[in-house]
This record gives C-alpha cells, sequence and structure tokens, in this order.
C-alpha cells in the first residue's frame, strides 16, 4: 500500500512499505525527512544503527539529516 502526497510540483511525495521517494524540488524537505526517520527509530531494538546512502548529489545531505535525527533521538 502507498500513501501519495502532492506537496507541489510534478513529483508527488510517495510513502509506502519500501521507504519515501520524492525529489529534492518537489517536496523531499528536511523535516519530512526526520520525521520519518524519528517514527522509524521507536521501531527499532535499542542499540547501533548502521545508515548508509547512494552515490547521488543528494545522499550526503540526506544522510546528515539522518544522522542528526538518530542522534537527537539518543541513539
Amino acid at each position: 500500500m502507498e500513501l501519495i502526497l502532492y506537496i507541489g510540483g510534478n513529483m508527488p511525495v510517495i510513502r509506502s512499505i519500501s521507504g519515501l521517494r520524492a525529489t529534492l524540488s518537489d517536496g523531499l524537505l528536511p523535516n519530512l525527512i526526520s520525521n520519518c526517520v524519528a517514527a522509524y527509530e521507536t521501531l527499532l531494538p535499542k542499540g547501533e544503527v548502521v545508515v548508509g546512502f547512494d552515490g547521488r548529489p543528494s545522499g550526503n545531505w540526506v544522510q546528515k539529516i539522518v544522522n542528526g535525527t538518530l542522534l537527537a533521538c539518543g541513539r
């Protein structure tokens, strides 16, 4: 099941069991990433979390948001 949200522009933000999909210019905002990571973090067992990313230019930007959110959650 997918939840499709149109936040503006041409590509919707798509939330599904496999993750979050959007483009930087069409709704992939830091607060959206942070909120999803914080919610997901509550489902994980205690301990370390390994964060990976792909080689796209936005990979480092997204990784910094994910790492910051996990640190804020006490990870």
